[in-house]
Formats: structure tokens, C-alpha cells, sequence
């Protein structure tokens, strides 16, 4: 598009707008702003399109030059208002997809907090394991929407426990036999519950095996290596992290180096590779200068 140091006389400052929300929605926008500043920059021509949808303008879109040839003109207008059309659908398509990530949040909050009632620590722990599971995922260079669905499974990892008993959950000491071959049937229950809800499918395997061991002595299925999904062995990390720097019934919390050595020295439980990242990931929480203690 070519740039211009005057607007044709239709377009010149001061022109009415034949939209009657334009000139206040662009006098809200951004957009207004800015122009504002870049003309006292030395931009001296600018053009301007609503952004519509369902006929309503919605945003603005405006572009600016600097230059001192041809002003902008019809045909000109015409190239940004098809731009303009291209940009609406984008954004509609953005505030429909942010939508649905919203519903899908309350949904699992819904759940989150039902699974609450029966364990008051869970929400809160679910959170940081997400956090913590959400920045391994962005460490190891992941996609958003892979990253995205780690997150929806950690949010929901330990949801099962909502059918063990209110005395095992609330037990100080060690669980017996029994009661941890009881309390490893909550990765099948968590999964059962979010079965029906589809945005949950690639989620399911991460929910399922995320107490598997790397070196394949973990459960319900003993899986090993690769054969766990990479979503529950960044999951298996980030929970086991939580548990340990967290007061627990039948432990006292440790701290983060305690946490990391006693992870390191349990050898087989986790991948290798995403205990480094968790690492790099801590490191960088802490700033420089911080080191491990061996």
C-alpha cells in the first residue's frame, strides 16, 4: 500500500464517518492512541477500516505512512477493507475458541472442587502440579496445544481420589498393603470420570499413567520408558515434586534441594531427560547464582 502526506479530500481530518459506533469505538481504541503518537513521530498519513461482525464494528484497523507521494485512495481502502474481513474472521474465530477453553476450565474446576469436598488439599495441589507440569512442557519446547492438554490432565490427575474413603484420606502414617492397592485405583477412577467429556480424550493417558516408573515397576499398568505417555511422565515429576516440599500426613515437607536429591537418588522412577528440565526449570525460578546441593 502506498504511502501518503495527505488524505483525499473524502478522507481528510474532520470527514463524517457513515457509521454511526465507528468514531466512538476508534476514540476508545487502541488505535486512537496511537495514531496520536506516531503522528507526533512523523506519521503523517493514516487509514482506517471498522473491524465487523454481524455487521456491528467490533475493533478498528488502521494503517499509517510516513511518506510523501500518492495519498491513499479508494482502491486502497478497498485492498484494507478485504484485509479487514480476513481479520474479523480471525478474531471471531479467537473469541470462539477462547470461549470454549473457558467453558472447559469450569468444567474442570466444576470437578475440582466436587473432588474438594472429600479432600480439601486437592485443588491446591492439582494447581501447582499444573504450574509445574506447564513449564517442564514449555522447557522441553512442546506446542501450545500439547502443552495445553498437559495441563487439563494435571488439573485432574488425583480427581479418583473422590471415591476412597474419608478415614484413608485423612490418615497419619504409613497406608498398609491394602489400603495403597486401594489408593492406586484412583488413576482408573479418574480417568472412568472424565470419560465422557471429549475435549479430555488426549488427556485420558496422561490422567491414567501418571504413577507409572520409568524403569516400569509403577502402576496400574506397568508401563516403561517411552511406552508412558510423555504427558504423565512430565505429570509423574511435578506431582512427586509437590508431594515432597508439601506437609503431608505422613511425612514432614522438604525442602526444594532435599526434594530434588531424594527424586535423583530414586532412580528408575522418573525420565531422566524431564528431571533435567524440571531442574533448569527451578533454576531459572530462583535466579542466578542458584545450585543444587549434592
Amino acid at each position: 500500500m502506498r504511502n501518503a502526506s495527505a488524505f483525499e479530500p473524502e478522507f481528510q481530518r474532520g470527514g463524517k464517518v457513515p457509521l454511526t459506533r465507528f468514531e466512538s469505538l476508534f476514540k476508545e481504541s487502541r488505535s486512537a492512541r496511537v495514531i496520536e503518537f506516531r503522528t507526533k513521530a512523523g506519521v503523517r498519513s493514516v487509514a482506517c477500516v471498522p473491524l465487523l461482525r454481524g455487521g456491528e464494528p467490533v475493533g478498528v484497523l488502521c494503517v499509517g505512512g510516513n511518506g510523501n507521494d500518492l495519498p491513499f485512495d479508494k482502491a486502497d481502502l478497498a485492498v484494507l477493507t478485504e484485509f479487514g474481513g480476513v481479520v474479523s474472521i480471525s478474531l471471531r474465530s479467537a473469541v470462539l475458541l477462547d470461549r470454549i477453553h473457558r467453558t472447559h476450565l469450569e468444567a474442570i474446576l466444576a470437578l475440582l472442587l466436587a473432588a474438594e469436598t472429600k479432600d480439601p488439599d486437592i485443588r491446591v495441589h492439582s494447581q501447582r502440579v499444573a504450574d509445574y507440569s506447564v513449564k517442564i512442557g514449555q522447557e522441553l519446547g512442546l506446542p501450545a496445544p500439547d502443552i495445553l492438554m498437559v495441563r487439563y490432565a494435571a488439573l485432574l490427575h488425583d480427581l479418583g481420589k473422590i471415591g476412597l474413603p474419608d478415614e484413608l484420606l485423612r490418615k497419619t502414617g504409613e497406608p498398609t498393603e491394602a489400603e495403597l492397592e486401594e489408593i492406586r485405583q484412583h488413576e482408573i477412577s479418574s480417568d472412568r470420570i472424565v470419560t465422557p467429556m471429549k475435549f479430555l480424550e488426549e488427556a485420558r493417558p496422561m490422567i491414567r499413567h501418571h504413577h507409572e516408573r520409568f524403569d516400569g515397576a509403577g502402576y496400574p499398568d506397568g508401563l516403561s520408558g517411552d511406552s508412558i505417555p510423555l504427558g504423565a511422565r512430565i505429570i509423574a515429576v511435578a506431582d512427586c515434586f509437590d508431594a515432597l516440599t508439601s506437609t503431608r500426613s505422613y511425612h514432614e515437607r522438604l525442602n526444594r534441594d532435599e526434594a530434588l536429591l531424594k527424586m535423583e537418588e530414586d532412580y528408575g522412577w522418573f525420565d531422566p531427560e524431564i528431571l533435567e528440565a524440571f531442574k533448569k526449570v527451578l533454576e531459572k525460578e530462583a535466579g542466578p547464582g542458584w545450585k543444587e546441593e549434592k
